[in-house]
C-alpha cells in the first residue's frame, strides 16, 4: 500500500480527529485492494467497508444514503479518480447600499445532519442558487452533528493556491424565502 495515498494522512489534525477509526481502517483497506477494484468499478462512486464494496453508482449521493442507511463508516471515493479536488474563485464585489428598496434578499435555513436527527434554523442566509455545497462554521457542524454523516476525503484549491486535504460531509438543507 503507498501510503502517500491516504488522504486521511494530510488532513490537519482537527479533521482528522473527526474521522472514526474504522473510516481510517476502510481507507487503508481499499487502497491494498484498489487494482482489483478497478477492474469492475473503474469511474464509479463506492463504498468500501470491512473488506467488501457496500455500495456503488454513478451517482455521489446514492452511494452516501446507501452508506447512511447501512450505518458504518465506509470509505467513499470514485474508483480510479481518488484524488477528487474542487477549485473555487473568490470574487469580492460591493452591494449597492443606495438604493435600500432592494434588500439583499435573505432565506430562513434549517441545516440538518444526515439522518435528520439535529437541526439547527439560521435566519438570515444569503442564498447563492448556484452554489453545490454549503460551508458551515465548525461550531455549527457539532451542534447539529454533522460529523456522523458519510464524509468523502477531498482537496480544496483556491486560485493561485496550493490544494489542501479537507472533509466533505452530507447533511442536508431546508430554505423559506424571508
Amino acid at each position: 500500500m503507498n501510503m502517500k495515498k491516504l488522504l486521511s494522512n494530510e488532513l490537519p489534525q482537527e479533521l482528522r480527529e473527526l474521522l472514526h477509526p474504522d473510516f481510517i481502517a476502510n481507507e487503508k483497506e481499499y487502497w491494498n485492494v484498489r487494482e482489483i477494484l478497478m477492474k469492475e468499478y473503474f469511474g464509479k462512486w463506492l463504498a468500501f467497508h470491512k473488506g467488501k464494496v457496500v455500495a456503488v453508482s454513478d451517482r455521489i449521493f446514492d452511494v452516501t444514503k446507501a452508506v447512511g442507511k447501512y450505518g458504518c463508516y465506509a470509505f467513499i471515493t470514485k474508483v480510479g479518480e481518488e484524488d477528487l479536488e474542487f477549485k473555487v474563485r473568490r470574487s469580492e464585489f460591493d452591494y449597492r447600499t443606495e438604493d435600500i428598496s432592494v434588500p439583499i434578499p435573505q432565506a430562513q435555513v434549517t441545516y440538518q445532519n444526515f439522518d435528520k436527527t439535529a437541526s439547527k434554523i439560521f435566519f438570515d442566509v444569503i442564498p447563492d442558487t448556484g452554489a453545490d455545497i454549503c460551508l458551515l462554521p465548525m461550531s455549527e457542524c457539532q451542534a447539529i452533528r454533522l460529523f456522523y454523516s458519510p464524509c468523502i476525503t477531498y482537496r480544496l484549491r483556491g486560485i493561485g493556491a496550493p490544494a489542501t486535504a479537507n472533509l466533505l460531509f452530507q447533511g442536508y438543507e431546508d430554505s423559506f424565502t424571508s
